[in-house]
């Protein structure tokens, strides 16, 4: 569904303007796209978020909440590096 609509949105041009390289990007892109429940909400709530945050993936800005996810997750990279070492 989501595939379907974001190619057809695509195609009017009505989402954005885009170049070949970019509608070719986006076609590769969907190829191994496995859909979520947050990106199916990403996009009906706007398909140009989810365009820039999911399929051109581009950086934003730290929030509390995924500060805390870098943390824990290099506190566990560290645990588990030191756990192979010992």
């Amino acid at each position: 569904m989501i595939k379907n609509n974001l190619t057809n949105l695509l195609k009017k041009k009505t989402l954005i303007k885009n170049t070949y390289e970019e509608l070719e990007y986006i076609k590769e892109f969907l190829k191994t796209y496995k859909l979520s429940a947050s990106d199916l909400n990403t996009f009906l709530e706007d398909p140009k978020v989810f365009l820039r945050n999911k399929v051109f993936k581009y950086p934003f800005e730290d929030n509390e909440y995924t500060i805390f996810g870098k943390v824990y997750h290099r506190v566990l990279e560290l645990f588990f590096t030191k756990y192979k070492k010992d």
